[in-house]
């Protein structure tokens, strides 16, 4: 078996939004194991694509582990991860990201909340950071307010490729049906791991391994589902409409096909688990192509 990556503490420019750094996560320690990166590079391939992606899992699988993993792994790629977590902020805390460092100013916009709120400081933040990743951690399914916040994200966001928002909720089968709002359109039933293939869908059903302090290995079963939300507009077009600095998202296209080549050649398994995945049906050349098959999964004596 491959060795763990061993990641002490999180990265300073892995930015928390419901507080800073605290003891409770610098002493957290985090282990990845091949399956793990896996679903980081799933997650990787799903931001260079243009889809926003819901995460789900039955309780302390590790979805918030997992997130963690994915702030750490992109800092150094022209990305910038905001993690949102309904468990320990106020809702205004989210807009007040969105619009301003001030909160005196951040209220004031939150009283008017429309679109051209929304779109004018993301295209600000975008054009100094490249990709903007929000990570909505705990999302409470059953609160209307804040599904309603989502889909008016989701709706005046919806031609902007470089942000992206990924959806954490904590009830399984409250999360499919939160997809199914989201991406409009129904899964053929309400557990996300038997969906059936869509064009311009991606999923992946991974066994992922991550371990504590006391290094005791727990395997558990989540699934990933993304969607590309308007596969008619490249970024390359999106790019030249808003005059935003060019580069960056070329550079993440190679490092993303880099990644997915490597995946092809090396034959990277993912334990007791299916990736289902259809590939974009747009003309764009850039965006990177899932491998044609998966590899049967590793025996577990050579783990």
């Amino acid at each position: 078996m491959t060795e763990p990556t061993f990641v002490e503490n999180y990265p300073a420019q892995f930015q928390w939004l419901h507080h800073p750094f605290s003891d409770q996560f610098e002493t957290r320690f985090l282990f990845m194991s091949p399956s793990v990166q896996r679903s980081l590079e799933v997650l990787n391939y799903a931001v260079s694509s243009d889809q926003w992606v819901v995460v789900t899992g039955e309780a302390g699988v590790g979805k918030t582990t997992l997130m963690r993993a994915f702030g750490a792994d992109v800092v150094d790629r022209s990305l910038s991860v905001y993690f949102f977590d309904s468990h320990e902020s106020e809702r205004g805390r989210l807009w007040q990201w969105l619009f301003s460092d001030d909160d005196e100013k951040s209220d004031e916009l939150l009283s008017e909340l429309d679109a051209t709120n929304i779109r004018q400081p993301l295209l600000q933040r975008i054009n100094l950071c490249g990709d903007c990743v929000l990570i909505w951690d705990h999302f409470p399914t059953a609160s209307k307010t804040a599904k309603s916040d989502l889909i008016l994200l989701r709706e005046q966001t919806i031609d902007i490729p470089m942000f992206h928002i990924f959806v954490v909720p904590d009830d399984v089968e409250q999360g499919a049906l939160l997809y199914e709002e989201l991406a409009g359109f129904k899964l053929p039933s309400d557990d996300m791991t038997s969906a059936l293939n869509r064009p311009g869908v991606l999923r992946c059903h991974v066994d992922a391994m991550t371990a504590d302090e006391t290094e005791q290995y727990a395997s558990f079963r989540l699934a990933i589902a993304g969607w590309q939300r308007r596969p008619d507009i490249t970024r390359g077009a999106w790019q030249e409409i808003y005059g935003l600095s060019e580069g960056r998202p070329q550079d993440i296209h190679q490092h993303m096909n880099k990644i997915m080549q490597s995946v092809a050649e090396k034959k990277t398994t993912l334990i007791n688990s299916q990736l289902v995945h259809r590939v974009l049906s747009s003309e764009d050349s850039s965006i990177p192509v899932m491998p044609d098959s998966v590899p049967p999964a590793i025996d577990p004596d050579e783990r």
